[in-house]
């Protein structure tokens, strides 16, 4: 007797997963959108209020979104701060075997040589999954 597989939340919900390159789901859910379309579904307001109270709140609806998209395009600009894009920059120390350990993650050097345990290095790049440092000279 076969069991029938259950569908999972995410199936439930209709939110996309990708397994071993399959789209398991086609259907997309991005409620996301409708709150940056709120000043085009607000101009509903104008149909069913009079104009006297309409306005008023379309204006508070518009300023409110433009308060959300300066917000979004700040955010926008930060720098990477996470993965391999954020690394360059930070300062580790060398650890045995030619390691370093970086924001609790430990990380290869792509040429270790000439660097000694306990020495700081500069992370200036890195090269598949092994960091291109830089030592620090303390002067």
């Amino acid at each position: 007797m076969e069991m029938e597989r259950l569908p999972t939340r995410h199936e439930r919900l209709g939110i996309e997963s990708v397994v071993s390159g399959e789209r398991r789901n086609e259907r997309r859910v991005m409620w996301c959108h409708l709150l940056l379309l709120s000043p085009v579904i607000g101009l509903v307001l104008f149909l069913i209020l009079p104009w006297t109270i309409a306005l008023p709140l379309y204006l508070v609806i518009v300023t409110l979104s433009l308060w959300l998209y300066v917000k979004i395009m700040e955010s926008m600009r930060q720098p990477v701060k996470t993965g391999g894009e954020g690394l360059p920059g930070q300062v580790a120390e060398v650890r045995p075997g030619g390691t370093l350990i970086v924001n609790g993650e430990r990380w290869s050097i792509a040429q270790p040589d000439g660097l000694t345990p306990g020495q700081q290095v500069r992370i200036v790049g890195f090269e598949g999954l092994r960091l291109e440092v830089q030592p620090i000279n303390k002067e």
